[in-house]
């Protein structure tokens, strides 16, 4: 199972980067080199044939496995002692880190050697000849975890044609109903935990991941001897209603992920997990506030929360200030006492605030800027989809490292501070509703490279102004939703320089793409969701009138509105019909 190895640890690495992002500073290009040669690695097995029975190819995968253990004790090491030392103790251990992420690199790259010698080996003794169209792999978030979710039939077959057997000194398990889980096995990735549930009192795992629906009876699932010893809980998607109490006993863990479930309260004994770090609790059922238990999680670093039903902000208790190794805090519902103990959350680096209101900005925008480390910012004004007025004062400005921000809410006019953040990289703005292009603003911005106008501004037409030669030199994604855009009629040539991805997304009335689109020779996908059907005829490659604006796109995706409101009517008539379409 070394391909799910690969897999577990890319996705591990990339789920570090993101949750520990102050610690692993200035270790950013080595975490990046070992990623990419892990990466490498994992293409090998797209397209690595039939060597699954080879000896030499058995060494090596178990040489793979122990690289990739050894990875992840340093890594675990590294957390836990950079969150236990300040100042010049921190430098010393980050090079010690290091050094032995150098090593690790290495060790990596002699086995990459060594697998490609494999490969080479292999197919010559075939007699074959080495492909020469070899089919390129993408590795991002999103590919990662589809893979992962079919590592429990990658174990079957494996199992099934019997060419390995998974020795005790395996230290990964991704079971099935027929699979034994090793003694040693730390990292445990299941579909079925019931299926799985005995063989777990003789192990004692460090992670247990459970991923697709489960089917749960009772309320002590989490009954097994290895529980205690588990350092991370990964429930997503499992869709389960109730959260055992046995969860208190789990003293050693660090992470909880409870995202996407059926969840309406949390155990009383949650306040037992003094060593939790990271807490997700986004869209888990009619969860609506939190109790005082959340307090005694002294060390929790990262807090992500959103209400599944009416959308809207988790409440918190009075006293959350005290939790100051929070680095991210998201879903926050503003009311009560919570923005003005914001204030004393200074080492944020990612905030998330619902249900702003005329009450509660003043208080909550003063905390907000004596965060000077805070890298990510969303703002939501309450009753966003009805159109709620996101309060913004004119003597509230952002810190000027902010390099993500969202506004979700009617604003009156374009913040006049988002002309000069010049660190911003992502930029949203939801139903603002503008009645000025906010682009005659942003398109100064340095450093912008995804820009999301969803139904931001309510003008019918665009023009050369949205974006001048040389305007957003850096952006590389565009996404416009406007259900009153009817043309865009000019692009200058020279605008968006860097501009890869164009998307149109409800632009229910457009009806012209820009004049000078042609120019932008970088865009590597358009997307039209829905395309008029007139507007239709006008793109098509034989005899279309516009069609030589979008002629060299590389891949052009559209759903003509006609089909899109076809399936509509499908979905929604009585009684309801069989889909027929294909996806």
């Amino acid at each position: 199972m070394a391909e799910a190895t690969v897999i577990f640890s890319l996705q591990r690495l990339e789920s570090l980067l993101l949750r520990e992002t102050e610690t692993f500073t200035g270790l950013e290009d080595q975490m990046k080199m070992v990623k990419r040669t892990i990466k490498e690695i994992g293409c090998f097995y797209g397209d690595r044939g039939n060597t699954e029975g080879d000896a030499a190819f058995s060494r090596w995968e178990t040489e793979l496995k122990n690289l990739f253990d050894d990875l992840d004790d340093h890594v675990d090491e590294f957390v836990i002692q950079m969150d236990q030392q300040q100042g010049s103790d921190r430098l010393g251990l980050i090079d010690c880190f290091g050094t032995k992420l150098q090593k690790i690199e290495s060790r990596l790259a002699e086995t990459t050697h060594k697998m490609k010698e494999l490969k080479n080996s292999s197919t010559t003794a075939g007699g074959m000849g080495e492909k020469s169209d070899i089919k390129e792999q993408s590795h991002g978030e999103e590919e990662v975890q589809t893979e992962v979710d079919s590592i429990a039939s990658e174990a079957e077959k494996e199992e099934n044609e019997g060419n390995r057997e998974q020795s005790d000194g395996d230290k990964e398990a991704h079971p099935d109903s027929d699979f034994s889980i090793p003694r040693k096995a730390r990292r445990i990735l299941t579909p079925d935990l019931m299926k799985v549930a005995q063989s777990l009192n003789n192990i004692q795992p460090r992670s247990l991941f459970l991923f697709g629906k489960q089917e749960l009876s009772g309320e002590n699932w989490l009954n097994f001897v290895g529980a205690k010893f588990l350092r991370v809980l990964d429930l997503e998607d499992a869709k389960i209603r109730r959260l055992p109490d046995e969860v208190g006993d789990m003293i050693h863990l660090a992470y909880l992920g409870l995202k996407n479930n059926d969840i309406n309260e949390l155990p009383d004994r949650l306040g037992n997990l003094r060593a939790l770090q990271s807490l997700d609790i986004r869209w888990c059922g009619d969860l609506t506030e939190l109790s005082t238990e959340i307090l005694k999680l002294v060390r929790l670093r990262h807090l992500k929360m959103f209400k599944s039903r009416n959308v809207s902000g988790m409440k918190l208790p009075g006293g959350i200030g005290t939790l100051g190794s929070l680095l991210t805090l998201t879903g926050v519902h503003a009311g009560g006492e919570i923005a003005g103990e914001l204030r004393k959350l200074t080492q944020l680096r990612r905030l998330g605030v619902m249900d702003v209101a005329e009450e509660n900005a003043n208080e909550l925008y003063a905390s907000i800027m004596v965060m000077q480390g805070l890298l990510s910012l969303s703002l939501e004004a309450k009753h966003t989809f009805d159109q709620g007025h996101l309060v913004l004062r004119d003597s509230f400005s952002p810190p000027s490292i902010l390099r993500k921000l969202r506004l979700e809410g009617l604003l009156e006019k374009t913040p006049n501070w988002l002309g000069s953040m010049g660190s911003l990289t992502k930029l949203r703005l939801g139903f603002s509703h503008l009645s000025e292009n906010p682009t005659l603003v942003l398109q100064v911005l340095p450093n912008l490279e995804k820009l999301t106008l969803w139904h931001a501004y309510d003008g019918r037409q665009l023009g050369k102004d949205f974006c001048k030669a040389g305007g957003f030199p850096k952006l590389e994604v565009l996404i416009i939703a406007s259900r009153v855009l009817e043309e865009w009629t000019e692009l200058e040539e020279g605008a968006l320089p860097r501009l890869k991805y164009l998307h149109f997304h409800s632009c229910l009335n457009l009806r012209m793409l820009p004049e000078g689109l042609q120019f932008v020779t970088t865009v590597e996908e358009l997307v039209l969701l829905p395309l008029l059907d007139e507007h239709e005829e006008r793109l098509k490659p034989d005899g279309g009138l516009e069609n030589y604006k979008i002629r060299n796109i590389p891949k052009i995706t559209f759903i003509p509105a006609s089909v899109v409101a076809s399936r509509f009517n499908e979905r929604f008539s009585t009684p309801p019909t069989p889909a027929t379409d294909k996806e």
